[in-house]
């Protein structure tokens, strides 16, 4: 019998994306280990569409463009000469503004401030997909 193939570890992935030309499109576990993200959080993102854009293909594969990947980390990112510059963009925050309901703050802590962007309801829909999701049960792509 054969042996299973070895499946490349985060490094190797990373390399890969660090070695790919600007237009070449490359897969979801390349371009989040490029990122510095876990495939699973780019699954996330691109089920929330607040990750970088990218090709489906005919069979359900995603490929991202390099210089996409690259765009989308530089619009997330922050320069500052100082911590109280810094405003937070990880999930849960827009534009400075904590979206997360009754989070309380960076700190996770106590209820929302007055004034929060606040979601609305999830669909039983969404919450079934989530579920799903969660026990890698259903890919996106």
């Amino acid at each position: 019998m054969g042996r299973k193939r070895r499946r490349p570890d985060h490094i190797e992935l990373s390399n890969e994306f660090s070695r790919a030309h600007l237009d070449v499109l490359v897969t979801r576990e390349v371009a989040a280990a490029g990122a510095g993200y876990a495939t699973a959080s780019f699954e996330v993102f691109a089920w929330n569409g607040e990750g970088p854009p990218y090709t489906k293909r005919p069979g359900g594969r995603c490929l991202y463009k390099k210089s996409d990947v690259i765009a989308w980390m530089e619009g997330r990112s922050q320069q500052v000469k100082s911590t109280s510059q810094y405003l937070p963009t990880a999930r849960g925050y827009r534009d400075g503004q904590q979206t997360t309901p009754g989070a309380g703050g960076p700190t996770g802590r106590g209820r929302a401030p007055a004034g929060t962007v606040k979601r609305g309801p999830v669909t039983e829909e969404a919450a079934l997909r989530a579920a799903a999701l969660a026990r890698g049960a259903v890919t996106d792509c």
